[in-house]
């Protein structure tokens, strides 16, 4: 927004909770004003003071803005080249008690004084005004209260305001070096009423002709610079949680849609498409097949022929021993001992997903960045600045009152290409007591939602569920222990005969084995390899297995990331710049 006047017209000081950044440019030429003839030639004054005509407000009432600080920055070359600071001015009675906007009937004498000041006619400056960077905030040795004045300011180094101080040294500070850096934990952290503000303005002679007799008014609009950000589980998440009544029993039942999707599908006929459990198990059991070979007495070889070439043959028959496998009923259930194949799966890779998705026992945050791209600092330009030498630096996110984990940064900054890395989170760190874990992030907090500048309040959601896949490395062993094959397969006989009459379980009989020569065929041919002798036996004497399936591919999944603008930042919304 640009302020063309053409007239002398009224100036304020104005604190808008806006996210687009106003330049307001130096008012054109007014009036001549009385009472400055007495100023030197090739001076004018500049007057920062609103007057009594400052248009009506939206919002009225006490500022989150405890300290502001004028600095002015003068053409070294006499050019728009470098800058150096010439001045440095707190405005004096400001306070959380101060009343917003901060027209002339609201100010004390000390303000209206601080807020004008003498240029020189035909020179370049840089007008900056910075609020909540007083060094009484941030200094834990002297910050238990405002003091009545800060004209004595610190040249330490660990200040929130860097490079900005006149102490006297033969180079003056330049305006490219100013930095607004985050605090330090020891320092503190933001909250509602010292966030930093900051309004940077050009006072160009090429657009204007003030002197002694034409004064310069300018209209001001501080923005925050702030951005906070609060670190939460998707929507869908929580939503899911609540609607099965536990983090447990929502974890389980998206693995369980999982694995029914990706280990099972005995509806196809082709055994190639079984999925990931029961492609293994239509391959054991036609090994087993291939394992009858033996030749010997009462007609054996007919018997286990037919035997085979059945077990082969019969599709359906496989597909009712993998459903009996990989499902639980009522007359089945799954046990640690003889668990389905759903229920192992889901044992094996729950208890990670549900330390992801159990916030509850979350007690702090650690927001690591890559050095090159936190974005610890600000300028006057407000260009986000990579400030730190550390190679992993970390903000820690302690748990609120309200059980939420909010963190305060300067967000990220599409108007600079340059800076288009700066803010990107590589991982965060939950301390947790049901298990530490580490999400990996990538993310730039604003920035997939397009939102850009400070003064936003955005959310930063995880979901742990949302990339399920299967894992290329990650395998593992399904073992069932004492399982019954011939009840799976429905083997039986016809009660009385010598030579018993064998049904494979579809209807096809074989007559001429006696019971004893096929279970024992069964128990020490067909499954010879799993164990010399039965270790326990069916009602009907065959072997009760051990069922061992290997290389089952667990599931992979991503850390997926969303960011959202959330309300706006709870402050007031004072008023526009000023228009003619």
């Amino acid at each position: 927004m640009k302020a063309k006047l053409y007239t002398l017209c009224t100036a304020a000081l104005l604190l808008a909770a806006c996210t687009n950044d106003p330049m307001e440019d130096i008012v054109s030429p007014g009036t001549e004003t009385p009472g400055l003839t007495d100023m030197p030639e090739g001076s004018y004054v500049i007057d920062y003071t609103p007057t009594t005509d400052t248009p009506g407000t939206r919002a009225d009432g006490d500022g989150p803005i405890q300290s502001l600080d004028y600095l002015l920055y003068a053409s070294t070359d006499g050019s728009e080249g470098s800058y150096t600071l010439t001045k440095r001015r707190p405005i004096p009675d400001i306070s959380l008690s101060t009343t917003w906007p901060l027209t002339r009937e609201r100010m004390t004498w000390a303000q209206r004084q601080a807020l004008k000041d003498t240029l020189e006619t035909g020179k370049f400056y840089k007008a900056v005004f910075v609020a909540n960077a007083a060094d009484w905030l941030w200094d834990n040795d002297a910050n238990t209260g405002a003091p009545t004045t800060n004209e004595n300011l610190p040249t330490t180094s660990d200040k929130v305001l860097k490079n900005a101080n006149l102490d006297g040294s033969t180079t003056a500070p330049n305006f490219n070096d100013a930095r607004l850096l985050l605090p330090t934990a020891e320092q503190g952290s933001f909250n509602e009423s010292n966030m930093y503000y900051l309004w940077t303005g050009d006072i160009k002679p090429t657009e204007s002709h003030y002197d002694k007799n034409h004064p310069a008014q300018m209209s001001i609009v501080l923005q925050r610079m702030i951005n906070k950000v609060e670190i939460r589980l998707e929507e869908a998440v929580t939503e899911g949680i609540a609607d099965k009544g536990s983090v447990k029993a929502y974890v389980e039942g998206e693995l369980e849609a999982f694995y029914n999707e990706h280990y099972t599908n005995t509806e196809d006929e082709n055994t190639a498409n079984w999925g990931e459990i029961g492609k293994p198990i239509a391959s054991y059991l036609t090994n087993k097949a291939n394992s009858i070979t033996k030749v010997g007495t009462y007609n054996e070889k007919d018997c286990k022929e037919a035997f085979k070439n059945d077990w082969l043959g019969n599709i359906d028959k496989q597909r009712l021993v993998v459903a009996d496998i990989i499902s639980c009923s009522e007359d089945k259930p799954c046990t640690s001992e003889a668990p389905c194949a759903k229920h192992w799966f889901i044992e094996q890779t729950k208890d990670d997903f549900i330390t992801r998705c159990d916030w509850s026992t979350v007690q702090s945050i650690d927001v690591i960045y890559d050095k090159a791209n936190f974005p610890q600092a600000i300028g006057f330009d407000k260009q986000y600045k990579a400030e730190s030498t550390e190679d992993s630096p970390t903000l820690t996110v302690e748990r609120s009152a309200d059980n939420r984990f909010i963190f305060y940064t300067y967000g990220y900054n599409a108007d600079e290409p340059v800076s288009s890395a700066l803010a990107t989170i590589k991982s965060l760190e939950f301390k947790s007591t049901g298990g530490e874990f580490t999400a990996n992030c990538g993310i730039i907090p604003g920035k997939d939602a397009n939102l850009t500048g400070g003064n936003r309040s955005i959310y930063i959601s995880y979901n742990p569920m949302a990339k399920l896949s299967l894992s290329e490395t990650d395998k593992a062993t399904y073992t069932r222990t004492n399982y019954d094959l011939q009840k799976a397969m429905n083997w039986n006989w016809t009660e009385g005969d010598t030579d018993c009459n064998f049904d494979y379980g579809n209807g096809v009989v074989i007559g001429g084995w006696h019971e004893d020569d096929m279970i024992e065929w069964v128990n020490y041919t067909v499954f010879a390899s799993d164990a010399t002798t039965p270790e326990s036996t069916s009602d009907d004497g065959f072997r009760l297995i051990t069922l061992t399936l290997e290389n089952i591919p667990l599931v992979d999944f991503e850390d997926v990331w969303t960011t959202q603008d959330a309300t706006a930042i709870d402050t007031q919304v004072l008023s526009d710049p000023v228009e003619p």
